[in-house]
């Protein structure tokens, strides 16, 4: 029986790039026992994508399509490609990424003879220099993750059951590293390798509307959702040892200054006691700021000022 793949790809409104994505994995040489299969959502799409994607897989049995009608947050497509996945092992690419060629090749090549390992990590085109200091093959666990001494984007080959176990999160849209995390505990083992696999362009226009988006009312409840989240869900990790408490410490202060900023004086003063009982370093800025209920105010300007220094950006850029 063959081992299978499945490769999958969130995508909303990218008409002028889904190709590019398609055809990097159609290149693609699979090994002898080994299939693939290519399961793209689109994301509730409003310009020419559902289109090209329904063509493609058209003339590519290997692909499969799903649409959603209104966009749902590349997390709820990713869960949705999951559980119609056939594949034993999961790998994902962006829609505006490319797998190298022979990308597939080299994962299989690298996994075997680890058959004890259920997570492999391997590298995109801009993150590999600031990982030197791991080998190859090198083997990570949870808390490498969790205390981030490792943080950045990495191409996840992984089993399926484990993401049939832990979904992302769907009211969170985003917020990925949450579920990976997830994994990562399952998995226990994880291995690590220095080989490129799939190209991100960081340097699309589309990039700094999502820095922007991330700038958003939305976007500040979301990130207070995904750290009351992660309190919640490793609670005992935090408690573990001095590095866990020091965690604990660095994720308390974010949440401190969200709430701050979201002008909820009541949990953020609450969060601030929680501070006092574990560390004698105060935010005296933002203390001050809860005192006098001007997070609001200053969240407003400060969103005003992220956009200026964006549109100075583009402009810059395109001259």
């Amino acid at each position: 029986m063959k081992n299978k793949i499945s490769v999958i790809t969130p995508v909303f409104n990218r008409s002028d790039c889904i190709l590019k994505c398609l055809d990097s994995v159609a290149k693609q040489i699979i090994p002898e026992n080994w299939e693939l299969e290519h399961i793209v959502v689109d994301d509730g799409s409003f310009d020419n994508t559902k289109f090209l994607i329904e063509e493609y897989a058209d003339s590519h049995p290997y692909v499969r399509t799903y649409h959603f009608e209104n966009n749902r947050g590349p997390n709820a497509a990713r869960n949705h490609a999951i559980s119609n996945a056939h594949g034993d092992w999961i790998i994902f690419i962006d829609s505006d990424d490319e797998l190298v060629p022979n990308a597939i090749e080299t994962i299989i090549s690298r996994i075997k003879g680890n058959v004890q390992i259920t997570h492999f990590l391997f590298e995109v085109n801009w993150s590999l220099s600031k990982r030197e200091h791991l080998k190859q093959g090198h083997i990570l666990h949870f808390e490498d993750f969790f205390y981030e001494k490792i943080t950045g984007d990495f191409v996840h080959f992984f089993l399926r059951k484990h993401a049939l176990d832990e979904p992302f999160l769907n009211d969170l849209r985003i917020h990925e590293g949450i579920t990976f995390l997830n994994y990562y505990k399952t998995a226990k083992d994880i291995m690590y390798f220095k080989d490129v696999i799939a190209i991100i362009d960081r340097n699309r226009n589309d990039c700094v509307t999502k820095e922007l988006n991330l700038t958003s009312d939305t976007a500040l409840i979301n990130k207070i959702k995904a750290i009351d989240y992660k309190l919640e869900k490793f609670h005992e990790d935090y408690l573990k040892n001095e590095e866990g408490r020091k965690t604990l410490i660095g994720t308390l202060q974010s949440q401190f200054k969200l709430k701050v900023l979201q002008g909820n004086q009541k949990e953020a003063r609450d969060i601030e006691t929680k501070l006092k009982e574990l560390t004698l370093t105060k935010d005296i800025l933002f203390t001050t700021i809860n005192k006098l209920n001007l997070g609001k105010e200053i969240w407003f300007f400060a969103k005003i000022l992220i956009k200026i220094k964006h549109r100075l950006k583009t402009i810059i850029t395109k001259y």
